[in-house]
């Protein structure tokens, strides 16, 4: 009995620890948000679990407008805290079943399962503002915004995981274009490679 006991909590420590040891492996140090690595191993299984219960699931793709500037004149100190600020303002504007990513320098990913288009709109709206109080105190001629691109499953109908990433990022691309600090939405049974 005492053995058995032994085992079980040798099994749970280890368990625990290849947990720790996970999370460690699929979070960015910097904004504690996930990071690429994670976006690429789960995702897709995200994916097809929304696609095979028929639940509707949301991308928005974010990227910070001037954040080079940012850096060349107030350091890449500056930059770091602007960066671990964007990772909990993204923890704070989700629920624990989202997923937050950083999936490079300065762009960010969330991933929000049973989350209608118009909902994902607020979320990147709210998050647009909250971050624009807090850029407007940086003492920068070119202040830090954020500019986003909304891209759905039931909406848009990607044929794959990677497919509706693109069609968020081509949204991401018309936000920019159309004066930045907003978020766009990718038009209905929009081509991934639309200019």
């Amino acid at each position: 009995k005492t053995m058995s006991a032994r085992v079980a909590r040798a099994t749970e420590r280890i368990t625990l620890e290849l947990k720790r040891a996970q999370k460690k492996i699929w979070t960015d140090p910097l904004t504690q948000l996930g990071n690429r690595r994670l976006l690429d191993e789960k995702f897709d299984e995200v994916f097809q679990d929304q696609v095979g219960s028929g639940e509707e699931l949301s991308i928005v793709m974010i990227d910070m407008d001037n954040f080079k500037s940012l850096n060349d004149s107030l350091g890449h100190r500056a930059g770091d805290e602007l960066l671990q600020f964007t990772g909990e303002l993204l923890r704070q504007c989700l629920r624990e079943e989202d997923l937050a990513v950083r999936y490079g320098g300065d762009e960010f990913v969330l991933v929000l399962p049973s989350v209608q288009p118009e909902q994902a709109q607020a979320i990147a709206d709210r998050t647009i503002a909250l971050f624009a109080q807090r850029s407007r105190l940086l003492p920068v001629s070119d202040e830090p915004t954020m500019s986003a691109g909304i891209a759905s499953l039931l909406r848009h109908q990607p044929l794959s995981a990677d497919s509706l990433l693109q069609m968020a990022d081509v949204a991401l691309y018309h936000a920019k274009r159309a004066g930045k600090a907003r978020a766009a939405s990718t038009p209905p049974n929009c081509s991934p490679h639309a200019p």
